[in-house]
């Protein structure tokens, strides 16, 4: 009888021990990734989760490919002070309030031009100076020379802080 309730209590032990190595682990929902900049050059996606902005004198916005450092995008906006919500041309224009962005990936480095047509701009939607906060669009040709370009198309910056 004595043997019986060992065996017993031996198995109680392992079962209980068993069931509570079992307990499921509890996971945490997948987190979306956010990304600061979008665009679609070529047939790359490009997308920057690291982007910023700098308001020193003019206003920059940059980021790096998040999937390859090399892979490098800068929008320069006129003087901070004058940032409004409206379009900015891209590359120098006679009104003289304009935009330059510049690329950089292995096949070369890319700039805008002088005299680009109006439709390619830089769009801000969203600016807010006391959180610091800008957001917009922009489409244009870069040119490595004058032969070589490449087409950045539905471009986004979203919330990119400064």
């Amino acid at each position: 009888m004595k043997s019986i309730l060992i065996k017993a209590m031996f198995l109680l032990s392992l079962t209980i021990f068993v069931l509570s190595a079992c307990e499921k682990e509890e996971t945490e929902p997948k987190k979306e990734t956010t990304y600061k900049i979008t665009a679609t050059i070529g047939d790359f996606e490009f997308k920057s989760t690291d982007a910023k902005g700098t308001a020193d004198g003019w206003f920059v916005i940059e980021g790096k490919a998040y999937n390859n450092s090399n892979t490098y995008l800068r929008i320069r906006l006129p003087e901070y002070a004058t940032i409004a919500l409206k379009d900015y041309p891209i590359g120098e224009h006679p009104r003289g309030i304009y935009s330059q962005a510049y690329y950089l990936d292995v096949s070369g480095e890319y700039e805008s031009n002088e005299g680009s047509p109006a439709s390619e701009k830089v769009t801000i939607t969203k600016f807010d100076s006391a959180a610091k906060l800008i957001s917009g669009t922009f489409d244009f040709t870069l040119y490595e020379d004058d032969t070589v370009t490449t087409k950045i198309i539905s471009g986004t910056f979203t919330d990119i802080t400064w």
